[in-house]
């Protein structure tokens, strides 16, 4: 009796595999499901209770929602400011790992401005 629950177990696992690739195989198909199932003599309703199934079975591996840990501490970078840019209502903090090249840039989008 055991083994014949492993083999029923073993033969639904089986065919919960081909089912999975059938699914994905229509769903990235770009065709409709209909035209799909049409064109491979599948009936709309046996795709969909497979699909279900399919579903159904993604949905029950998963445990649950993880609870992610609220942080405790915020992370702040101390970064020396060596310059500030201001012009009318707009001010640019300039670090001292600041590229020239971004500096430059910014001065070229500020005269824009």
């Amino acid at each position: 009796m055991k083994e014949k629950t492993s083999l029923t177990k073993l033969s639904k696992e089986q065919n919960l595999q081909k089912w999975q690739a059938v699914v994905a195989e229509c769903r990235s198909s770009g065709e409709t499901v209909q035209k799909w199932c049409k064109e491979r003599n599948i009936p709309l309703s046996t795709y969909y209770l497979r699909q279900k199934k399919v579903f159904d079975s993604v949905a029950n591996d998963i445990d649950g929602f993880a609870e992610i840990p609220q942080k405790t501490s915020v992370f702040t970078e101390t970064r020396e400011i060596v310059a500030t840019i201001r012009k009318e209502d707009v001010e640019i903090d300039v670090y001292a790992d600041t590229s020239s090249q971004k500096i430059s840039e910014l001065l070229r989008i500020l005269k824009q401005c």
